[in-house]
């Protein structure tokens, strides 16, 4: 940086000097009297403490002065908004910027800063020349919008000197949203086995037998549960992480008679046999929209993923994990009454023993999707299946599959796309994930 010395009446004495690696500089051998400094601010820099600068100084014989400025780089806290004609969570062909929509700059606590901007006709709005330091946008969702995705919307955001953030929110309109399939209790489908055994009687409808494969999902054949099947077809395709369970199993720990401890691993199970259940039954997979590739952090393979012991459910500090496989096929569920399997179907336990509800795996949420920082713990997972498995009185998926929302007596609420993100939006909202 340049800096000029002035006398004290602020005229210059034709004395410059470039501050050093320290970013200092000295002019020496002056006699006594007032002087003055002035600083040449780096372009793009805001000065942020001025100590002495264009300030007259006194220095009287054998004495030194000392000025001070601080300077910094401003940020910025770009934000984008887009209608999502197709409700996809991406911004593709079709898609407009949309103009005119109000956006807030909090600061890190999510308190309001008082600067608020319109989108422009690129669908963009800037805060600039920011000091460094944690901030947050709010977005003023249009009248009869519904949320598709967003990226750092309501999310602490720490911008070092010189740095941009950008926040996106994605929006669409919906055409009406209706029910689909309800989502069965866990109650429902103990009762009711009769239903999902793989025979067809002729009079009542099997969940597992109207699969193309008649429930037959495991090895050789076997009739059971394919936790993870996100389609329901009975098959492990299209990217899905799947988890099979025999019929016999999948019986055994719905069953609250026989289950009555707090092994973490069966009261996650339970929750997702019932949802597996549900979506062979007809209705759609929460975060899922139907024909697409399994990309996401949907919430059944999310459940399925921790059941595991996959990324990112690994690594807790106390070495626990809700992984319930110890032998034979990887994604199989190796049942029976002795021997290596990881269920014994007599004696009722895992091979892997009991799994704490005080221990990290239950309890730490880990990130499962960076982009919308969603971190889930073993015990998150579980709610959210049970919301799912609520005769429809929580989360639900429309009819099409391209919905999902927080249900109830009166007309569903918080209607997002049924994308990963939409799921885990419409469960944080409601409370019953931390996110």
């Amino acid at each position: 940086m340049t800096v000029a010395l002035l006398n004290g009446s602020g005229v210059a004495t034709g004395r410059t000097a470039v501050t050093d690696a320290n970013g200092n500089v000295s002019f020496a051998g002056l006699a006594p009297g007032s002087y003055e400094v002035s600083v040449t601010t780096p372009a793009g820099t805001i000065a942020k403490q001025m100590t002495n600068v264009m300030t007259p100084t006194t220095l009287a014989s054998g004495q030194t002065g000392n000025a001070i400025e601080g300077v910094y780089a401003p940020a910025t806290f770009t934000t984008h908004v887009f209608f999502d004609t197709n409700a996809n969570a991406i911004q593709d062909a079709g898609d407009t910027n949309l103009a005119g929509v109000t956006v807030a700059l909090l600061n890190g606590n999510g308190v309001a800063t008082g600067q608020t901007a319109i989108t422009d006709a690129n669908g963009n709005v800037s805060f600039t020349g920011l000091v460094p330091g944690s901030y947050e946008v709010a977005v003023t969702t249009p009248a009869g919008d519904t949320i598709t995705t967003t990226t750092n919307v309501m999310t602490p955001t720490t911008l070092l000197a010189g740095q941009t953030a950008t926040a996106i929110e994605g929006v669409t309109k919906p055409v009406g949203f209706t029910s689909g399939t309800t989502g069965l209790t866990i109650g429902y489908w103990k009762q009711h086995q009769s239903q999902w055994d793989g025979v067809s009687d002729g009079i009542s409808p099997d969940a597992l037998y109207a699969l193309p494969n008649h429930g037959q999902s495991g090895p050789g054949g076997a009739v059971g549960v394919l936790l993870g099947d996100l389609n329901g077809n009975g098959v492990t395709d299209n990217g899905e992480t799947t988890l099979f369970l025999s019929l016999r199993a999948a019986q055994e720990l719905i069953d609250p008679s026989m289950f009555k401890g707090s092994d973490a691993h069966q009261i996650l199970l339970k929750q997702l046999i019932a949802a597996q259940l549900n979506i062979d039954n007809g209705a759609h997979a929460p975060g899922w929209l139907p024909g697409s590739a399994v990309v996401g952090t949907d919430m059944i393979s999310e459940a399925v993923k921790w059941l595991r012991g996959m990324g990112p459910f690994i690594g807790y500090a106390d070495q626990s994990t809700g992984n319930v496989e110890k032998y034979g096929t990887a994604g199989v569920l190796d049942t029976g009454t002795s021997g290596n399997v990881d269920f014994n179907t007599s004696t009722l336990k895992f091979a892997v023993g009991t799994l704490s509800t005080s221990s990290s795996a239950w309890t730490q949420a880990l990130t499962v999707d960076l982009t919308n920082h969603i971190a889930l713990s073993g015990n998150d997972l579980a709610n959210a299946l049970q919301a799912f498995n609520s005769d429809g009185t929580q989360l639900i998926v429309s009819n099409t599959g391209a919905s999902i929302a927080w249900g109830g007596t009166g007309t569903p609420t918080d209607v997002h796309s049924n994308t990963s993100s939409g799921v885990w939006a419409v469960l944080k909202d409601a409370g019953i994930i931390h996110g």
